[in-house]
């Protein structure tokens, strides 16, 4: 879903813009002070560029201490946090939204650095403009007057802030948000878009001021009553992802579920140590297969379909003899080294989410039909199932059993070897490819937990 995000629409209470004093020496230290800019280490060693100045932008503020912006979009901290490294990493300095380089479009600059200001609750953009490309901007910052700025990005979903509705377009927004975001209900709740994982793919100097294009834009769709979101003005705009962000739109689909998993595997970790009766549940999702076959390698994404059409998250073990096939005795023995590494192999992948997203369409769902032999080999393989209302039972049944048992207190140390941490970092290939076919918090949380039984 592609939007359209002005730093005006912010109540920062400053110019979102203005230039950097930055000398030889670095940035001066009263520039600093009176920015309230976060002292990164990057924003510390930057010096001087022949034919560039330097500019200090506001971009976004924190949801929880800034609330949704004017359009209804809301920016929590988590993500403002996680997100920002994407201006540096595909967005640059543009005119009026014309952002396709590939197609002749120029940039007038590029970000330089970014970083989230933990006392201002801001995210901060070193955005450094071309001075014979662009210097009427440089001219108009350095009178101290503010230059109309528009960000646009895209985002796998949006949640409503009143239902928590989950939406990958605005055809499927709520009746909240079609009728009545921005609006503040009677218990004093603003009704807007909670954003999750934004790509920024573009700033942009727009001629007129972002406000009152956002102004104009809400007027011109006040005539059927729906009011103007950031979705709307970045097809008002004619807005249109960058080429990259189409062929790659899987991949930062991808990059966001393993944030997601990573975080998760925290909070369940937590509770475990809080609980460790948890672990119980989790060795259970880990009860083995009645049988695991011997698939020929060309039916395997067939199997895999059948496993995530059914909810069916495979162990560890039963994952290794399904893809190693006759050669299962050869990985037997790291198979105890290989859990070791499962609790944590999502955080521990964040570090180089590339590695981990390689490799994931060997274990890929397909959207076509499966045979009736693999769907009839799967049943007969009656592995565990994640869904929430068959789970109910095993649950049960699993809590009853560890309360006549010991329970062990759960270890948080993990002892792993390079090999069991390639063969876990394997099925956690699978498990990636599984819960995004899947789709489903439920079955994603209990895929989880599973990897600590």
């Amino acid at each position: 879903m592609l939007k359209i995000v002005l730093p005006s629409s912010f109540d920062f209470d400053s110019h979102v813009m203005s230039i950097v004093d930055v000398h030889s020496r670095g940035v001066d230290k009263s520039w600093l002070s009176k920015s309230a800019a976060v002292l990164t280490k990057e924003l510390k060693d930057l010096r001087p560029e022949k034919g560039v100045t330097f500019t200090h932008l506001i971009a976004l503020g924190d949801q929880e201490y800034y609330g949704l912006n004017r359009n209804g979009d809301g920016f929590p901290e988590k993500e403002c946090q996680a997100c920002h490294s994407t201006f540096v990493k595909h967005a640059k300095w543009f005119h009026n939204h014309k952002n396709k380089p590939d197609r002749g479009d120029p940039s007038f600059g590029f970000v330089k650095h970014s970083a989230h200001n933990p006392e201002m609750h801001r995210t901060e953009l070193i955005v450094g403009i071309y001075e014979d490309k662009d210097p009427d901007s440089i001219q108009k910052l350095a009178n101290g007057e503010d230059i109309p700025v528009s960000m646009a990005c895209n985002v796998p979903y949006d949640e409503c802030t009143i239902c928590g509705n989950k939406a990958r377009s605005r055809k499927e927004y709520c009746d909240h948000l079609k009728k009545y975001a921005t609006q503040m209900t009677k218990e004093g709740h603003q009704i807007g878009m909670v954003n999750r994982n934004p790509d920024f793919f573009d700033i942009s100097k727009v001629h007129r001021n972002a406000d009152r294009i956002a102004f104009t834009l809400r007027k011109a769709a006040s005539a059927d009553g729906a009011p103007m979101l950031g979705v709307d003005m970045a097809q008002a705009l004619g807005i249109t992802p960058p080429e990259w962000l189409v062929k790659d739109s899987s991949y930062h689909r991808r990059y966001g579920l393993i944030r997601k998993l990573a975080a998760m595997e925290k909070e369940i970790e937590g509770t475990i140590e809080a609980n460790p009766s948890m672990q119980c549940i989790a060795e259970g999702l880990n009860e083995p297969c009645a049988s695991v076959p011997e698939m020929d390698e060309g039916q395997l994404n067939q199997v895999f379909t059948a496993l995530a059409d059914a909810r069916v998250s495979l162990p560890l073990e039963d994952f290794l003899r399904l893809v190693t096939g006759g050669r299962f005795d050869e990985v037997k023995d790291l198979v105890p080294e290989a859990k070791e590494a499962l609790p944590g192999v999502f955080s521990d992948c964040m570090s180089c989410p590339d590695e981990l997203l390689s490799g994931t369409e060997n274990y890929e769902p397909l959207d076509l039909s499966v045979p009736n032999l693999v769907n009839s080999i799967v049943r007969k393989m009656a592995g565990p199932v994640l869904a929430q209302e068959p789970l109910k039972g095993r649950v049960t049944t699993i809590t009853l059993r560890k309360k006549a048992g010991i329970i062990v207190p759960y270890k948080k140390s993990r002892n792993f070897t390079k090999a069991g941490q390639v063969l876990a970092r394997e099925y956690a290939r699978y498990k990636l490819a599984f819960l995004d076919k899947v789709d489903d918090d439920f079955v994603t949380r209990m895929s989880v937990l599973q990897n600590f039984g």
